[in-house]
């Protein structure tokens, strides 16, 4: 079994510098025994941030600015949960709980903000009529 699987890993091996070779697509792009996807991709975040003099994010910090900015931009909790897989949405909501208590308190400075201007154009109007 081992040498099976040992035999298809060097074929994946060539296959992935094959292709990288015709396409131009890195290497780290292909898995190996040593390095996979996740290597691949952080590699290519190291690269970037320091090809373009920035500072260094840890991987997982991505994971939490993402779903900030998808909570912030009003992405329901149950697709932000998934997108991070997490097997329940409660699992975010712990997670991002003081987040989700500002986005609260926003929503709640909204409403505000609506009935006190309805309030004020009512009694706009009411003034308006009792001048008339």
């Amino acid at each position: 079994m081992f040498k099976n699987l040992r035999a298809e890993m060097a074929r994946q091996d060539l296959i992935g510098k094959q292709i990288a070779a015709k396409t131009g697509i890195s290497e780290r792009a292909f898995s190996n025994r040593m390095r996979g996807r996740t290597e691949f991709l952080m590699d290519e975040i190291k690269d970037f941030l320091e090809k373009n003099k920035l500072p260094h994010i840890p991987f997982h910090g991505l994971r939490h600015t993402s779903a900030t900015f998808l909570i912030s931009r009003g992405m329901d909790i149950e697709t932000v949960a998934g997108r991070l897989g997490h097997s329940t949405s409660a699992t975010t909501q712990n997670v991002y709980s003081h987040f989700l208590e500002s986005k609260d308190r926003q929503a709640a400075d909204i409403m505000e903000d609506t009935f006190s201007k309805k309030k004020q154009e009512e009694k706009k109007k009411k003034v308006r009529k009792s001048k008339m």
